[in-house]
């Protein structure tokens, strides 16, 4: 073992890794940003309810949801609050980011899209249409399966 970081929670949240920093959730309700060479704290934040997202980070900015119901984006050098959303219910599901737009899921059975708006200046949600949303599912766990059976593979199993 290299290095190890105690959180006062349980960690269920994957770790992104940008910049030289780790970021990962916690059952603390926190999001960590830790030194990836050596688990020294960078800085944490914390929200309002667990942090079981996987982060996403994007040019120096980490997206999270929490079980509090809001998507954030944090300051990935030093974690202040640059927005965040509230949706409906708990944001377990981890962020996806493609041409600056990032999509995370909610359990109010709603996908959000946040990015810049033509007409404003400010971030703005939208809904996403569900054929979409099950081919982007389809499309994960195809990829997740394959990296799956590419790693048994690679050590005989």
């Amino acid at each position: 073992m290299v290095w190890n970081f105690t959180t006062e929670g349980e960690v269920a949240s994957s770790p992104a890794i940008a910049g030289g920093n780790l970021y990962v959730g916690s059952g603390d309700n926190k999001v960590y940003a830790l030194n990836a060479q050596d688990g020294s704290l960078v800085w944490s934040f914390a929200t309002g309810g667990d942090v079981a997202s996987s982060p996403a980070v994007a040019d120096d900015v980490v997206f999270v949801g929490s079980y509090d119901g809001k998507v954030y984006a944090l300051d990935a050098t030093k974690g202040a609050c640059i927005w965040s959303y509230a949706t409906g219910d708990m944001v377990v599901s981890s962020p996806a980011i493609a041409e600056g737009v990032v999509y995370v899921g909610s359990y109010d059975h709603l996908v959000y899209a946040f990015g810049p708006d033509k007409e404003k200046t400010e971030t703005t949600p939208a809904t996403i249409p569900l054929e979409l949303i099950v081919t982007i599912v389809l499309a994960a766990s195809l990829a997740v399966g394959l990296l799956v059976l590419f790693y048994r593979r690679k050590r005989g199993r």
